[in-house]
């Protein structure tokens, strides 16, 4: 037995008197010195006594407490009602056609990040994936997001709209373009052009074909800012051609009449609708 406050670990029996069970306890026995004895600091429960071979059957091990589960937010609402829309339009499923589906799957969260959490910067999207609930279901990193983008390539592109333009409800679409004024030295479509209000600028032109039926955009097109219509409409043509689109009917405004565009459309042999400008000679 320690001195001087010195411990020690003793083995004690003690039988029940009820069961007739010898339990067997592990104690610590500690010296007092102030009163000149030893007594028990603690002591444990190690099993019982075997009557039948006088061993030691130690306990059963106790079973580990399961962890507590933490309590985890997320926002759900307006992510799982823009999800549903793009499983009815099947969104996820072309996504995942052109760029494989976790690609597909963070594409598509992304895209419902810049809807809900506009006009927050791209940066702020590792934080909203992880307070809710999206197609990707994970967080996605900066770095994974820029590899990401640099992964998506122009045929991957042109697989998706291949894939909505086999989805469109009509034959008729809607065709349009715009222009986005830049004054960026990077971007290498940015050439100075005229805008539909005739003023002069530094921009990129982007066409937009919708379908007529669903009014669900189809596909996109990102040209030099000097292209002219007549230039674009032949484009158009080309690509929707190589998307196996061969029965579409455009509807155009009157910005895109002239000679030159009716006859590259009567050329390509199309069938379209466009408005016709008052001031005619």
């Amino acid at each position: 037995m320690g001195r001087n406050g010195a411990h020690m670990i003793k083995e004690i029996r003690q039988k029940d008197p009820r069961t007739g069970i010898t339990y067997v306890y592990e104690a610590d026995v500690v010296w007092d010195k102030s009163k000149k004895q030893s007594r028990y600091a603690s002591r444990k429960m190690v099993g019982h006594i075997d009557e039948a071979t006088g061993q030691v059957v130690p306990n059963r091990p106790r079973r580990p407490r399961p962890d507590t589960p933490s309590a985890v937010r997320l926002f759900a609402g307006a992510t799982y009602l823009l999800t549903q829309i793009g499983v009815q339009i099947g969104l996820d499923e072309d996504l995942a056609e052109a760029f494989g589906a976790d690609a597909g799957a963070a594409v598509e969260s992304f895209a419902e990040f810049l809807i809900t959490a506009e006009p927050a910067p791209a940066s702020r999207f590792g934080l909203w994936a992880r307070t809710h609930v999206h197609p990707f279901g994970q967080e996605i990193s900066s770095q994974r997001l820029s590899e990401l983008f640099a992964s998506i390539s122009q045929s991957g592109i042109e697989r998706f709209f291949r894939a909505r333009t086999k989805r469109a409800a009509r034959d008729y679409w809607f065709f349009d373009t715009t222009s986005i004024s830049s004054y960026s030295q990077l971007l290498e479509k940015v050439r100075w052009g005229h805008n539909k209000d005739g003023v002069a600028l530094p921009q990129i032109n982007v066409a937009l074909v919708k379908d007529s039926g669903t009014g669900l955009p189809l596909a996109f097109k990102d040209l030099p800012g000097n292209i002219t219509d007549v230039t674009l409409v032949k484009a158009l043509l080309a690509d929707f051609a190589s998307y196996g689109a061969s029965r579409m009917k455009l509807c155009m405004d009157r910005g895109f009449y002239s000679k030159a565009n009716i006859d590259a459309l009567m050329s390509a042999h199309m069938k379209f609708l466009i408005g016709a400008r008052i001031g005619l000679s």
